[in-house]
């Protein structure tokens, strides 16, 4: 089953939805600028057809606050950006993610 039930960090219920987050660094050609992250979820089951919403981080700070509230390990966040750093762009796979984060990448 993709679409769990469970307890949230701050101990409320919630839903969770199973995924791959794309991390993709927009503005990689311009050394000088703010690094800008256009992120998008891609549940496994349910998705719907077209043209994906997205969420616009700025910043590399940002980006691991953003990934530290969603759950991952300082570990993993290092590795993350470690990998966009290398290729532009890194997929977070089998990530679970709270119903709270999900309605920023659906219509």
């Amino acid at each position: 089953m993709y679409i769990l039930q469970g307890l949230s960090k701050k101990g409320e219920i919630s839903m969770t939805v199973e995924g791959t987050l794309d991390v993709i660094w927009e503005n990689y050609g311009e050394p000088l600028a703010t690094p800008r992250y256009k992120l998008l979820f891609m549940r496994y089951q349910g998705f719907k057809n077209g043209g994906q919403p997205h969420k616009l981080i700025v910043g590399n700070k940002e980006l691991e606050s953003y990934l530290a509230a969603l759950g991952l390990k300082p570990q993993r966040i290092s590795q993350i950006s470690e990998e966009v750093l290398k290729n532009k762009v890194a997929s977070i796979t089998n990530l679970m993610m709270e119903e709270l984060y999900i309605k920023e990448y659906e219509k």
